[in-house]
C-alpha cells in the first residue's frame, strides 16, 4: 500500500497528510506515522468535533460522543432512559 498526499482540509497550514492508496490483497502493511503528522491528525480532528458540535448546539440537535464499538441499540435504549422517556 502507497501514500499519496491529501491536500489540506482548510485552515492556514498546508501540510498533506499521508492517504493510503486501497490494497489489492488482503496483505498487511506497516505505516509510519510521525508525531508531527500525528500532532496534524489530531488538530483538524478537534477542528472537525468542534464544527459538529457547534452546528448541532445551533440547531438544538443533542450531541453525543460514542464509541464506534458501543451497538445501536444500546445507545438508543441508554438515551431514551436518560431523556425519562423509557423505563
Amino acid at each position: 500500500m502507497t501514500a499519496e498526499p491529501v491536500p489540506a482540509a482548510s485552515g492556514p497550514e498546508k501540510t498533506p497528510l499521508a492517504k493510503p492508496k486501497p490494497a489489492k490483497t488482503e496483505a498487511e502493511t506497516e505505516v509510519t506515522v510521525t508525531p508531527e503528522l500525528l500532532r496534524i491528525y489530531r488538530e483538524r480532528l478537534d477542528r472537525l468535533c468542534g464544527a459538529l458540535r457547534g452546528y448541532c448546539t445551533r440547531r438544538d440537535i443533542v450531541h453525543m460522543v460514542v464509541e464506534t464499538s458501543t451497538p445501536v441499540d444500546t445507545l438508543m435504549l441508554e438515551y431514551l432512559r436518560r431523556r425519562g422517556l423509557l423505563r
